[in-house]
């Protein structure tokens, strides 16, 4: 039979063994994780941008309106600030 050494050094190497492919796992799972993550993130941004693009067409058409209604929102905002004085 082997000595105890022997087994010794025999678990020592399993137990290195499982570490490395405990840290392998871990690295493809972080890497994975990392990937989707990039995904969602770019979603997001493209979401965000539409979104604003969105908003800002919104704002363009209402200040269109409220200067068809009343003349230049900026000529309305400076009657205002006239009759103030």
């Amino acid at each position: 039979m082997g000595s105890p050494q022997f087994g010794l050094g025999i678990i020592d190497d399993v137990a290195s063994m499982l570490s490395i492919c405990a840290l392998c796992d871990l690295h493809r799972m972080l890497k994975a994780e990392l990937k989707s993550g990039e995904r969602k993130v770019y979603f997001l941004m493209c979401w965000v941008s539409s979104l604003a693009g969105l908003v800002m067409a919104k704002k363009k058409a209402t200040l269109g309106c409220i200067g068809n209604a009343k003349g230049s929102w900026k000529a309305q905002k400076k009657e205002d600030r006239k009759g103030r004085l």
